[in-house]
């Protein structure tokens, strides 16, 4: 989902995934893109946890967390 809408995947830190657009090629709309990939996830978690409630499991929750600004990506 993140590759998707053009972010660069830098690491797995036990259950979360850290991602960063706009580096190593620069991408004009790297916010929007963020933006669409949180959205697209929060879209997707809700239709698999309404499959989980169908099949009597319990739903499973997310966090979503976008910075924006200046950083050194080495």
């Amino acid at each position: 989902m993140l590759q998707r809408h053009g972010a660069t995947i830098d690491k797995y830190i036990g259950d979360s995934i850290m991602a960063f657009w706009n580096a190593p090629a620069r991408q004009e709309k790297h916010a929007d893109q963020a933006l669409d990939a949180a959205c697209q996830m929060r879209f997707a978690l809700a239709r698999l946890n309404r499959k989980l409630t169908r099949s009597n499991l319990p739903p499973l929750s997310i966090g979503i967390a976008i910075h924006t600004g200046k950083a050194a990506v080495v």
